[in-house]
């Protein structure tokens, strides 16, 4: 008989806030939030979107992409 490992899955550990195309922006168990992956227009969309209606954590993330920035 074969044994399945049981591995916490990432995903489970994180709740996912929002999409900007394929950025994530996540929550994770320990309250921290990040965005993950997405071209660099996609994470302008979600800076934008943090600096209106989450600006706490647009604060705390590390550097977002400007919109004046190409």
């Amino acid at each position: 008989m074969r044994r399945k490992s049981h591995f916490f899955d990432d995903r489970a550990k994180t709740e996912v806030i929002a999409v900007f195309g394929d950025a994530q922006l996540v929550k994770n168990v320990d309250g921290r939030v990040e965005l993950r992956g997405g071209s660099v227009e996609d994470q302008r969309a979600a800076g934008a979107w943090l600096r209106t209606f989450m600006p706490e954590v647009a604060a705390a993330l590390p550097r977002l992409p400007d919109q004046s920035e190409k």
